[in-house]
C-alpha cells in the first residue's frame, strides 16, 4: 500500500469541500441520491485515512520515546542523506549496526 503523506491529504480534504459545494449548489439533499450516497462513502474514507494516520504517529511518537537512542540515529542518517552528506550518512549508519549489535 502507498504511503498517504499530510499533503495527500489535505488535497482530498480539498476535493472533498470542493465536490460538497458543487453538490448543495446542484443537488438538493434527498434520501437515496446516488450523488450525495457517492459524497458520504468518500468523506468517509477522507476520515479513515485521518484516523489511520493519526493512530499511526501516535504509535510512532511512543516507540520514538522508548527508544531515543535509535531514533536520533535514524534522524542523522535520514538528514544527512537529505542533504548529501555521504560521509556523515556512513557514519551514522555504522552507529545504527553497532546499536543493533548491542541490542542483540
Amino acid at each position: 500500500m502507498a504511503i498517504v503523506t499530510n499533503e495527500d491529504i489535505k488535497v482530498m480534504v480539498d476535493v472533498e469541500e470542493l465536490l460538497h459545494k458543487k453538490l448543495e449548489e446542484t443537488t438538493p439533499i434527498v434520501e437515496n441520491n446516488k450523488e450525495w450516497e457517492i459524497w458520504t462513502k468518500y468523506w468517509n474514507i477522507v476520515e479513515r485515512y485521518i484516523a489511520t494516520k493519526k493512530k499511526i504517529a501516535a504509535k510512532q511518537n511512543v516507540w520514538n520515546k522508548n527508544n531515543k537512542e535509535y531514533h536520533r540515529i535514524t534522524n542523522n542518517i535520514s538528514t544527512n542523506k537529505k542533504s548529501g552528506n555521504k560521509e556523515k550518512e556512513e557514519y551514522w549508519r555504522n552507529e545504527l549496526k553497532k546499536l543493533k549489535e548491542l541490542n542483540r
